[in-house]
């Protein structure tokens, strides 16, 4: 029994120590003030990601569909190097606007299907995508959303270079150059990639052992000028060609059955090249109105050889070019309600002009004017 008090006599006097310790060491924190990072940026709304520079540069990429292939709601399914794939956001394919630069939207190489892989990561400095509605402020024409691609924007002198390969002979080189000041800057990107030793296009267990190559140069220049402290010009130029090996549908076992049809090898090449170039003007003509104006032109050629669907069929010669012309002008108005939580609304309005034609190798085309106009209160 005393043995038992003194045990329990022990440990109250041991846990009485330790809290007299506790409260000798312990020590007040200053207290911690959370603040939101809300701004006062209608034009944000809730469903677009927007991905900076850093964040293309931190993800290590230098094809540009890597870098987007994470985003939610975005769907781009891996393809071979130089090969167009689709494209789809929200469960809606691709279409003309669903990708843009710079606001000009660029032609498919094949419908419902686009080669990102021409445009390298580093030619660009941030990246907005609008789902659904919310597309309207940019005159987005499909269903799922739009892709705005913006032009890397750098007043800071300096130059870098990327060089990468791997498999399949693959090289690939980008040099950026940058030149400016506060008041303006001049961006230019090069590129080049090369595909040496080609994936391939048919079947290689079925005895198709002819390996495509791929060849893609790149140029762009982007110029930003701050014109006064109320008038801004920004101006890109983009400039892409591509040759890659192609294979034909063809039949197999001709003349004797069974006959089939397949993608068999065969020496034909695809070339394609796109001049995408547009120039905005931006004043605020009062401290609540920011006009743009915006005329831009894209030019896409694509132009293959490929075999016929018999054997001894003869070369297929298939081609075709898209121009489209485009005349934009937005309007935004902004007032704040409440100063200090950065609450307010703002009425945006505006219209726009296109004029498209194509035609294809063997002389038949057509041409097309739409005008549209939007107003929307946020």
């Amino acid at each position: 029994m005393n043995k038992l008090l003194k045990s329990q006599s022990l440990a109250i006097a041991l846990s009485l120590s330790s809290a007299a310790a506790l409260a000798v060491q312990s020590v007040e924190l200053p207290a911690m003030v959370v603040k939101s990072n809300s701004s006062f940026n209608m034009d944000t709304p809730l469903n677009i990601t927007h991905l900076d520079q850093q964040d293309l540069q931190r993800s290590g990429q230098r094809e540009l569909t890597q870098v987007l292939r994470a985003t939610p709601s975005l769907d781009m399914p891996q393809g071979m190097l130089g090969r167009p794939a689709p494209v789809n956001l929200r469960g809606a394919s691709g279409g003309m606007g669903l990708i843009n630069i710079d606001g000009i939207p660029l032609h498919e190489s094949f419908p419902g299907q686009i080669n990102l892989d021409l445009f390298p990561a580093e030619t660009f400095g941030s990246s907005d995508i609008r789902r659904g509605s919310s597309a309207m402020l940019d005159f987005g024409r499909t269903l799922g959303g739009r892709i705005n691609l913006h032009s890397r924007t750098s007043y800071k002198p300096g130059a870098s270079l990327h060089v990468d390969g791997g498999t399949f002979g693959t090289l690939r080189e980008t040099a950026t150059a940058d030149f400016g000041d506060t008041e303006q800057g001049l961006n230019l990107t090069a590129g080049r990639d090369d595909v040496f030793d080609g994936s391939y296009w048919a079947d290689s267990k079925q005895g198709n052992t002819e390996r495509d190559t791929f060849h893609a140069h790149q140029l762009a220049l982007h110029l930003n000028n701050k014109l006064t402290e109320r008038l801004k010009l920004d101006s890109s130029l983009y400039y892409v060609n591509s040759d890659t090996g192609i294979d034909k549908t063809g039949l197999i076992h001709f003349p004797r059955p069974p006959v089939e049809v397949a993608t068999i090898d065969d020496p034909g090449r695809g070339k394609q090249e796109i001049w995408l170039t547009q120039s905005t003007a931006g004043i605020d003509l009062h401290p609540k109105w920011h006009s743009e104006l915006q005329l831009g032109f894209t030019q896409h050629s694509v132009n293959a050889t490929t075999g016929g669907l018999l054997p001894s069929s003869p070369p297929v010669l298939i081609g075709f070019e898209n121009q489209l012309s485009l005349a934009r002008w937005k309007n935004s108005h902004s007032f704040e309600l409440d100063g200090s939580q950065k609450r307010g609304i703002q009425f945006n309005w505006g219209g726009e002009g296109l004029y498209e034609q194509g035609h294809n190798r063997i002389g038949t085309g057509g041409q097309r004017g739409t005008g549209s106009g939007f107003a929307n209160l946020q």
